[in-house]
């Protein structure tokens, strides 16, 4: 790897090689002097200690090797023991150094080339490269300097690596590498907000100094000095988490999140014209903000950085040759500061656990006592492999698995759950990562949580939200329950759109199917009009979508305990509270189901559980489509209640949020309990036992066909706000819960 910066003193655009070898005693007549295709370095002798020198911040070990190779031709040189040569000076950890030279011969000559091998005696931190002139007469001619690290250390890919690494020694240049490419030197800030820095671009400011452009048409690469002179694309894996864009002017340094535009200008030098920015100021002060990056348009090449696409006083900083109206830095005229482009990684988010330890969930890695906080786990479902999931470990108690980390808006979307396009994409699990839930979401009642920046809001799972996270399906726009969980949210989203075409797909949550400002967060390529985070228009911010299952609700007997019903636990003396108990038939299997153990007395037996309303049914009690679903007995499960219950006098219950009714079992609901047998409304007489119940229901409808089935508890056979809850797929008259519009809350159909 080689150590010098244009070690073949080559003229850089707009000046010469001293922003590179930084001099010492030089004279007018002393520098570059260029033919076609080579230039050398002019020093004529006067007496003085002319010197020219360069430091490379390259750390290494003891027995590492350097190798100096110095050329150089002479005319009237003459003898002394002043130096004519090239120092080495190598900088040890301990403080210490050790010192290498080459010496060339007096007289006239035409080109000699030295080597001096160099074998590092101790850990080291930096090198130094020094051309030495001091004879009183003659002229001579460095060709070429150079210092090549034969073994160097395993390079890191990204000054942000460096920096974790503990292995930065302060600003300046580092190996670098990516995959399997030779390591190079780049320049890292390891000051500025934390550090690493990786610089991408360093020149002079304005169009008169463009010497290289990112716009993959023209990109050459070029890299004289990787501190001051220098245009290297970033490299690809630069996508693979979420990172950041800083750019430098004047004492001035500005950050942005790095947005899909922007990743794929900085490593491939697409263009995409103007593109937005969300700047936060690091360093200095910045009198218009830099708020759009231009990143080219045909001819109209490389970058500039301004206020609303705007020129003259509005530039931040620029390298662009098409005009002189953007050649202001940080809203001065300016065509000589060294402006500088950086990318860095965001730090990475630790994972907190092993394969050997993953749990199926977040929820279950939580409930287990083996959380560790908010971070990467390993997971598994039962029988799969082990993969890694972000969890949110606090929010509302935590135990939140992400499926989707990304930055919010159209300009950003990298993949979609929809069906016909989906393909898990997870570099980062933090910040870059869409991955479809298991498809035993569902199962038990479950939470979807959605995040954008500091604001975070939770809705009862419902089944078109489960269908498009775990299988992609599209559904158009949905109406979802909001819970603000973190943050001030003011215009709080209830519906969330799933896609309705192959070019129309992904994710929307908003407020009431809107756009602009009732959008809450978004992964829709469709159009920017939800470009917005949580009410404000946003291409950057980071999105993360969950999941999370509610607690489970305990089982409170053994199977080899099992008794016919809850009534028959309760009056044992059993019972240990509200929960899952292990029930028997005669001369049947055991099974479970939920025991409501305190309402009125308790003694309840659970022959339904699940979410209210339309979008949420998942079985039906009617003959002709009764499946006996049960995958949680305390939140999703529809199993007919035994034969046996209409040979006793019964009670029949419901409940919904806080609230329940009691009627005695009549014979047309005991049928329909217990073989599904359709009788349209039948009439109850109700007994309000919890809550308070605003239009108390006396009627239940048990379906009157195929087509037209399940139930609704309601007052007067009615609907909308005389509907205290219901299960019903055909329409969403009936989608209230005690009065109150509703799709989340969980209702139980219980009998005693």
């Amino acid at each position: 790897m080689e150590l010098v910066r244009n070690a073949g003193f080559e003229l850089p655009a707009g000046g010469g090689p001293l922003d590179v070898w930084k001099p010492a005693l030089l004279d007018p007549g002393d520098g570059q002097s260029c033919s076609v295709g080579n230039c050398e370095l002019t020093l004529a002798g006067d007496g003085s200690a002319k010197r020219l020198q360069q430091t490379a911040r390259v750390a290494g070990e003891a027995g590492d090797t350097l190798v100096l190779t110095a050329s150089s031709s002479a005319s009237g040189v003459p003898a002394g023991d002043a130096p004519y040569g090239v120092r080495v000076t190598v900088f040890h950890e301990d403080g210490s150094r050790e010192i290498k030279s080459v010496r060339f011969s007096s007289g006239t000559h035409g080109v000699e080339t030295l080597t001096k091998t160099i074998e590092t005696n101790e850990a080291w931190k930096k090198v130094r490269v020094e051309i030495r002139y001091g004879r009183s007469g003659g002229t001579v001619r460095f060709d070429d300097v150079s210092l090549t690290f034969a073994s160097p250390p395993v390079p890191r890919q990204s000054c942000r690596e460096i920096l974790d690494a503990d292995e930065s020694t302060g600003d300046g240049l580092y190996a670098l590498t990516e995959g399997a490419e030779p390591p190079y030197l780049a320049y890292c800030d390891m000051v500025t907000n934390g550090g690493g820095w990786t610089v991408v671009f360093a020149g002079r400011n304005g169009s008169t100094n463009v010497f290289d452009h990112f716009d993959a048409t023209s990109y050459d690469g070029i890299c004289i000095d990787p501190s001051a002179q220098c245009l290297r694309h970033a490299p690809p894996s630069l996508g693979d988490a979420a990172a950041e864009l800083a750019v430098t002017c004047r004492g001035a340094m500005v950050t942005f999140p790095v947005t899909t535009p922007v990743l794929d200008w900085l490593t491939e030098g697409i263009q995409v014209g103007w593109t937005q920015l969300t700047p936060t100021v690091l360093a200095g002060t910045v009198h218009n903000v830099p708020n759009t990056l231009w990143t080219g348009s045909a001819a109209s090449e490389s970058f500039i950085f301004s206020r609303n696409s705007g020129t003259f006083e509005n530039t931040f900083a620029s390298s662009y040759d098409a005009s002189s109206i953007f050649d202001n830095c940080n809203n001065r005229f300016d065509q000589a500061s060294l402006v500088r482009v950086f990318h860095r990684e965001v730090a990475p988010t630790p994972v907190r656990n092993t394969p050997a330890t993953a749990g199926r969930t977040c929820r279950a890695i939580l409930d287990a006592g083996d959380s560790d906080g908010d971070g990467i786990y390993w997971l598994a479902e039962p029988m799969g492999a082990p993969y890694q999931a972000y969890c949110d470990m606090t929010t509302d108690g935590g135990g939140w698995t992400g499926v989707f980390a990304g930055r919010n808006g159209s300009n950003n979307v990298f993949g979609r759950f929809d069906s016909p396009t989906y393909e898990e994409f997870c570099p980062d699990p933090a910040s870059r990562c869409l991955r479809r839930a298991p498809s035993s979401l569902g199962n038990a009642a479950t939470e979807l949580g959605v995040s954008c920046g500091d604001a975070m809001v939770s809705f009862a799972l419902t089944n078109g939200a489960r269908d498009l996270f775990a299988a992609g399906t599209r559904s158009g726009w949905i109406p979802l329950t909001p819970r603000v969980l973190a943050g001030t949210v003011p215009t709080v989203p209830n519906s969330l759109y799933t896609g309705v075409s192959a070019v129309n797909g992904s994710f929307i949550f908003a407020r009431n199917n809107g756009t602009f400002l009732n959008t809450f967060a978004q992964s829709y390529g469709g159009s920017t009009f939800h470009d917005y985070c949580n009410g404000l228009d946003d291409q950057a911010s980071l999105v993360r979508v969950f999941y999370r299952e509610v607690a489970p609700a305990p089982v409170l007997n053994t199977m080899q305990n099992a008794r016919q019903s809850c009534l028959d636990v309760l009056e044992a003396s059993e019972s240990l509270g509200d929960g899952i108990y292990w029930l028997v038939e005669p001369g049947g299997s055991p099974y479970q189901a939920y025991c409501d153990m305190t309402t009125d007395g308790g003694g309840w037996t659970a022959v339904f559980a699940g979410r209210n309303g339309s979008p949420n049914v998942f079985d039906h009690f009617d003959s002709t489509s009764y499946a006996g679903i049960c995958t949680d007995p305390a939140t999703r499960c529809l199993r007919r209640a035994p034969a046996s219950l209409g040979t006793v006098a019964s009670e029949l219950a419901v409940s919904c949020g806080g609230a329940a009714v009691k009627f005695p079992l009549t014979a047309a609901a005991s049928g329909w309990l217990t073989t599904g047998a359709q009788a349209g409304w039948v009439a109850l007489t109700p007994t309000v036992v919890a809550g308070s119940v605003v239009n108390v229901p006396n009627t239940l409808y048990t379906g009157a066909s195929a087509s037209n089935q399940s139930f609704i508890f309601a007052r007067n056979s009615s609907t909308f706000e005389n509907t205290f809850a219901s299960s019903r797929d055909s329409n969403d008259w009936s989608d209230y819960c005690n009065n109150v519009a509703d799709q989340a809350s969980l209702v139980r159909v219980l009998y005693r």
